[in-house]
């Protein structure tokens, strides 16, 4: 089993499609680092000279990726990352499927081994492109703004209030905080690839494999927004995918309860797939 899944994790982190989505992953989260840096210095680092402010909105923490609002590539990362996090390796099933590769595999290890070994690599390469591309965000501010505190007396430019969820790291583990959502998105990330990658045990076609489900999120999420703008609750659960993979809310607040249940639907989902697929003989 160990050798099936360290072959599985060869095959997938050497995949030239993961080079491809972790590539523009870097580069929206490089983007918006130094559009975040370029406009703190033309604009705002001389503000403290001749008025008193607190430093706090001015750190490090608040321009990190996962809380800007200022540059459009920021939205735009989160937007994409369900859609970048399946291109490396959630086809790989299928295309193996029909390469007839996988008849070879399994003449010499279980169905049940190999999915297992298939669905951490897909997990795993999922959750790198979430995780990567904000950790080196982050770096790249580190290096050029302070890490302050955040003050919750600034809550108004931070935008995390208490309400929201783990605000209390952020306003005194700050550290712990990024930790936190760089994890929430990774973890989010892999069980959709995770799910994705189920759904190739009946999708046959790769394009309509990773776009479909893609297009589905963002229906739900258009939805769900009518429905809370419907009700005329500006203080609603956020229930998209996306949005719950970032600290920073533009709408609504975000549930521990919901983004737990989010997750453990898309892993029971993939569970019952596969088991489906291995009992049925479908490999």
């Amino acid at each position: 089993m160990k050798r099936l899944v360290r072959m599985e994790l060869q095959k997938a982190f050497r995949n030239p499609w993961l080079v491809v989505a972790l590539s523009i992953a870097i580069a929206l989260a490089v983007y918006s680092a130094v559009g975040d840096i370029l406009a703190r210095y033309n604009y705002g680092i001389g503000k403290y000279d001749y008025k008193y402010l607190s430093p706090s909105p001015d750190s490090c923490f608040r321009y990190w990726i996962s809380m800007d609002f200022i540059q459009p590539t920021s939205t735009l990362l989160f937007h994409l990352l369900p859609l970048l996090a399946v291109i490396p390796y959630a086809w790989s099933f299928r295309t193996e499927l029909q390469s007839g590769y996988l008849m070879q595999v399994t003449s010499r290890q279980t169905p049940g081994r190999y999915l297992t070994a298939k669905g951490i690599a897909v997990f795993l390469t999922g959750a790198s492109v979430a995780m990567v591309p904000l950790v080196v965000n982050f770096l790249i501010l580190a290096c050029f703004v302070p890490a302050y505190m955040p003050d919750i007396t600034a809550v108004i430019y931070i935008g995390i209030d208490d309400e929201d969820l783990w605000s209390w790291f952020l306003y005194n583990l700050p550290l712990i905080y990024v930790l936190l959502y760089t994890l929430l998105a990774g973890v989010l990330s892999g069980l959709w690839a995770l799910f994705v990658h189920a759904l190739s045990f009946f999708i046959d076609n790769r394009v309509a494999l990773l776009s479909a489900p893609y297009l589905g999120l963002l229906g739900i999420q258009f939805v769900t927004d009518r429905i809370w703008l419907a009700m005329g609750d500006l203080s609603g659960v956020e229930l998209g995918l996306s949005a719950n993979m970032r600290a920073g809310t533009e709408s609504y607040l975000h549930n521990g309860w919901v983004i737990l249940a989010e997750g453990a639907i898309l892993l029971a989902l993939s569970l019952a797939f596969s088991r489906w697929c291995t009992r049925r003989d479908a490999i």
